[in-house]
């Protein structure tokens, strides 16, 4: 088959479109990326020193993405800060500096039972939420307290917003009085500070409220046995009431 001069050049006229827009996309995405990543803004400076390029080309497909409508600027004093028009999530660090800022500032100024108030006051508003990203076919496995009794160590992890990699939990439940004892082992935010030792009344709070709510029978009390900062060792009981 015969392949004649035209059909050479515009075969050879489509790769290199192909790898431009490859190209353009790469920079594109390591662009959103950095800034959907640290949604305080950064200039053109920050963002070439951030992903290790120039600022001719940086400036090249920021001036394409705000075409796109996928980032927006803003002029602030002498600089122009470039954000993400997607702003799909908040960076997890500053999640935990907010709320590590939050129980400082409440640190001493309730007790403990208080600080589990607060807990039932947050599940008051969270529970259609926590409901509704609870997997389904979860739902239909712990069909009564016992279940949820022997795999809450095993999803809990999963849930909490602060998840991590290191955190082992060991528990013993009694089937017969409906009770368990959880021992969290390695909980890396009490190594980032003792301020989060009331985190786990709280908690203790939201664990109270909500399982109460879904098994409405008899009442659950959730009882905070030690929390050890320098051995980052958390101990909590589940106790379904008679």
């Amino acid at each position: 088959m015969l392949i004649t001069g035209d059909k050479i050049k515009v075969s050879i006229m489509s790769q290199n479109y192909n790898k431009k827009e490859l190209k353009e996309n790469i920079w594109k995405n390591k662009i959103l990326s950095f800034l959907q990543e640290n949604p305080s803004g950064f200039t053109i400076k920050d963002l070439a020193e951030g992903i290790e390029s120039t600022r001719i080309t940086i400036s090249k497909y920021l001036t394409i993405l705000e075409y796109e409508n996928k980032v927006i600027s803003q002029e602030i004093g002498v600089y122009k800060l470039y954000f993400s028009a997607d702003r799909r999530f908040v960076p997890l660090p500053l999640i935990r500096t907010f709320y590590q800022s939050i129980l400082s500032g409440i640190k001493g100024k309730f007790n403990k039972e208080e600080y589990k108030e607060i807990g039932h006051i947050i599940s008051d508003n969270l529970y259609d939420y926590l409901m509704g990203q609870f997997p389904k076919s979860l739902k239909t496995q712990i069909t009564s307290y016992r279940k949820f009794l022997n795999t809450f160590a095993k999803f809990y992890p999963y849930l909490d917003i602060f998840y991590s990699k290191e955190l082992i939990i060991e528990y013993d439940v009694n089937e017969e009085e409906e009770k368990a004892v959880y021992h969290f082992k390695n909980v890396d935010l009490l190594d980032i500070s003792e301020d989060f030792e009331n985190h786990f009344y709280i908690l203790a709070g939201v664990l109270e409220k909500v399982l109460s709510s879904v098994f409405p029978r008899r009442p659950t009390i959730c009882t905070i046995l030690s929390v050890n900062s320098r051995e980052k060792t958390v101990k909590i009981s589940i106790d379904r009431q008679h």
